[in-house]
């Protein structure tokens, strides 16, 4: 579904939010349900902590040259 606005935070929950040209695409599940890989979220999950993975080690790598 679009959304104009936030969504609201849930405890426990993980939240992706992606922008379109049709507006924001959101989508949210427990994160113990995404970890166990029981939620159609989890490939997400997994390959956006491969990302912040690498920018924190870019950044790191910045940081101390």
């Amino acid at each position: 579904m679009a959304r104009d606005g936030p969504v609201p935070v849930l405890k426990g929950a993980v939240f992706f939010a992606i922008m379109t040209y049709e507006g924001l695409r959101v989508a949210r599940d427990t994160e113990e349900r995404v970890r166990q890989k029981k939620s159609p979220l989890w490939p997400v999950y997994y390959v956006g902590q491969e990302v912040i993975t690498a920018l924190r080690l870019a950044t790191e790598k910045t940081l101390g040259q």
